[in-house]
């Protein structure tokens, strides 16, 4: 995750000159670039619609549109193009024939394209880069808020609970954006946990529509800034901060805190424990089987900051991050955990769902269901950070097209 904090000097002077000037662009005309997939040379693309067509020519419509690499080894059977050019991205409808050797924008008149059987508002841009085919969706910011918020938290969450998550999940988006426009990144977003999860119209409802429009361009703002909102699962009853989780992260480190969160601490999705045999241990080359685990340090927010970990071949310090990570989030679901040796294995009991650093979804959930407004959810969990209108409290550039913000090597 980019961590970098950008005053609006400095944005403008990094960004293209349509960029600068769409100062008051209306919020729903503000896109993010979501990358969707990465086709690789061994698979094809399809993307259906309807009336799909590539660039400006909606003459040029067609039901969908394949594409595939062509190394120059074998012919794909799907071409018939005796024009075709060796280790180049193609693209083919019934109606037009194109060499992808920059970035092209795919449209459907009238309609939504799909994708794997999903469907999505905007348009794709397909981006060739080294040995894979990005796909992107340019995607209204409305529109992937809509979506977001039924992927990200449960539709049946209470109305202040929901909107809380919007405006944190706006914040983050924007934040992350701006952040990689700015390292010249092909795409603003994955579409994934890696940083929010968005799915297209399928996860859309009548009432996140709605929710999106009442909190149109609120973001959090920390020092007239927009705040990278981090947000998670469960706390398991303890915050942390930004930088005992991300080691080069001082990201508006003042907008957090690492405290006790009273309003999750016995959720019970949130209480997990685990048993991890000694033959375990040997995914660490450095130590081999386990002999001994001991938690050596914790921080603020009370998890593991550091591991020993003892084994046949020697002894290991982790981080209680890298020890997450190595046996996967699934199984150590936070680093708030206690170790206890059991005969030769050693179990593992801990508290919370994910990295613990700004808003708990299960935390807003009790507090909207306790009468909380979605202000007062975010302040309790952003405490250093205030509620703000981006373009205005919150000072930053909108985004509007991305268009002419490819990658350098994609162009």
């Amino acid at each position: 995750m980019g961590k970098h904090i950008f005053t609006i000097a400095t944005i403008i002077s990094l960004i293209s000159v349509p960029f600068a000037r769409a100062q008051k662009v209306p919020a729903e005309t503000i896109r993010l670039r979501v990358l969707l997939k990465k086709i690789n040379q061994d698979e094809v693309l399809s993307i259906g619609g309807g009336k799909v067509f590539v660039g400006s020519d909606e003459r040029a419509t067609a039901p969908s549109l394949q594409c595939s690499y062509y190394s120059g080894l074998a012919q794909p059977l799907m071409w018939t193009n005796p024009l075709l050019q060796a280790d180049r991205w193609h693209c083919k409808s019934t109606t037009q024939n194109l060499k992808v050797e920059a970035p092209i924008f795919v449209h459907a008149k009238g309609a939504a394209l799909t994708l794997d059987g999903d469907a999505f508002r905007g348009h794709l841009e397909l981006v060739p880069l080294k040995n894979q085919l990005l796909v992107i969706n340019h995607v209204p910011i409305d529109a992937y808020l809509a979506s977001l918020a039924n992927s990200e938290m449960s539709a049946s969450f209470p109305t202040e609970a929901l909107k809380a998550q919007i405006i944190a999940a706006r914040s983050y988006a924007l934040s992350t954006a701006l952040d990689r426009r700015q390292k010249r990144w092909p795409f603003d977003l994955y579409n994934t946990q890696f940083d929010q999860v968005y799915r297209g119209i399928r996860y859309e409802t009548p009432k996140s529509w709605e929710l999106a429009r009442l909190t149109t361009r609120q973001v959090l703002n920390y020092k007239r800034n927009v705040l990278k909102a981090y947000y998670h699962s469960s706390s398991g009853g303890q915050l942390e901060v930004p930088l005992n989780v991300w080691s080069d992260s001082r990201l508006h480190a003042g907008a957090y805190r690492a405290k006790v969160n009273p309003y999750d601490k016995n959720i019970g999705s949130g209480i997990w424990q685990i048993t991890l045999s000694r033959d375990l241990g040997k995914q660490i080359k450095a130590s081999g089987p386990f002999r001994d685990i001991r938690v050596m340090e914790r921080t603020e927010g009370k998890r593991v900051k550091r591991l020993r970990i003892v084994g046949d071949r020697g002894q290991t310090e982790l981080s209680g991050v890298q020890f997450r990570n190595l046996f996967g989030s699934g199984w150590i679901k936070s680093a708030l955990f206690d170790v206890k040796k059991q005969g030769s294995s050693f179990v593992i009991q801990g508290k919370g769902w994910g990295h613990g650093v700004g808003m708990s979804q299960w935390g807003a959930k009790v507090m909207a269901d306790a009468g909380k407004s979605a202000e007062q959810i975010l302040k309790f969990y952003y405490p250093g950070a205030n509620v703000a209108i981006y373009g205005r409290a919150a000072s930053s550039t909108p985004l509007s097209s991305a268009r002419d913000h490819t990658h350098p090597a994609a162009r």
